[in-house]
């Protein structure tokens, strides 16, 4: 009878002890739920309180609708965070480590339609109301491609980073190439290449440590010839010309033209406007004439 009865009150102990402990971790859990936290630097806290958030955030729509769920750690967000609209549809979901998403992410759209989908380390690929894809990027160790299109499924643009060097190529809208480039440390490096809506050459230049660097050439969008010159690190090398619209020759300058050397300019209509020399980018001789080819006094 006292073993039994030794054993009925340590069992009974343990349970109170057990349950104590329950009710005291629920209570410290609730006690750190809240519905609004400020972020100061990029971190959040708690309504008035100095030290960084810890426990769960869950935020409400002002029809009763949740808004929003999700655990912090030292003010950061950490593991699963949900968010809804205010129809009760899910906006997002994705988990957290330390403030950064480290797992899928999934986003959607007001009608239930998926809206994008990607990792933080690795692709990710995002669609237009419609369902059409609106770009898909896939990337590891700062090498990959990103890919994007407008809503009408035509191509928009197309990046890829290989090594360090970025090179674009971009469409219009009608499926009409725009530009054509390479990067190399943010900075223009190779040919780059324009095209207006009508598929018509715009401009084409050479570039090195983004300075222009040899050949250029641009267009009017009737394809009349609107300039054409060299260059090296961005200074004018030889004789750069210039047209108006109609063709017409607008200005011719040699040797460097403003800074050292002589530059011609015309009237629309063939006429010669002014003939100037310079040197160290001040005018050291000029003759000009009107628009009836009268020499000005």
């Amino acid at each position: 009878m006292i073993i039994v009865f030794f054993y009925g009150v340590y069992w009974m102990k343990l349970f109170l002890m057990l349950m104590f402990l329950s009710f005291s971790l629920t209570a410290c859990f609730e006690e750190n739920v809240v519905n609004e936290l400020q972020v100061r630097n990029g971190i959040a806290y708690a309504i008035n309180q100095e030290k960084p958030f810890a426990g769960k955030l869950i935020e409400y729509w002002p029809n009763g609708q949740k808004r929003s769920e999700g655990a912090f750690k030292a003010g950061k967000k950490n593991g699963t965070f949900i968010e809804w609209y205010e129809n009760g549809q899910k906006k997002h979901e994705g988990t957290y480590k330390k403030g950064r998403s480290n797992s899928i992410f999934t986003g959607w759209y007001e009608d239930g339609k998926k809206k994008s989908e990607g990792t933080f380390k690795g692709g990710y690929i995002s669609w237009y109301r419609n369902g059409q894809k609106r770009s898909e990027t896939n990337y590891k160790d700062g090498t990959g491609r990103t890919i994007s299109w407008y809503e009408n499924g035509q191509k928009k643009l197309d990046l890829s980073n290989i090594d360090g060097i970025i090179r674009q190529v971009s469409w219009y809208s009608n499926g009409q190439k725009e530009y054509v480039s390479t990067h190399k440390d943010d900075k223009k490096n190779g040919p780059f290449i324009e095209w207006y809506k009508n598929g018509q050459k715009r401009s084409e230049t050479t570039y090195k440590d983004g300075m222009e660097n040899g050949p250029s050439t641009k267009w009017y969008k009737n394809g009349q010839m609107e300039f054409e010159g060299t260059f090296k690190s961005g200074m004018s090398v030889g004789t750069h010309t210039f047209w108006y619209e109609n063709g017409q020759k607008k200005q011719e300058d040699y040797n460097g033209g403003f800074m050292n050397g002589t530059v011609i300019s015309w009237y629309d209509n063939g006429q010669k406007m002014s003939e100037e020399t310079f040197e160290n980018y001040k005018i050291v001789s000029a003759t000009r004439w009107d628009k009836n080819g009268q020499k000005w006094p």
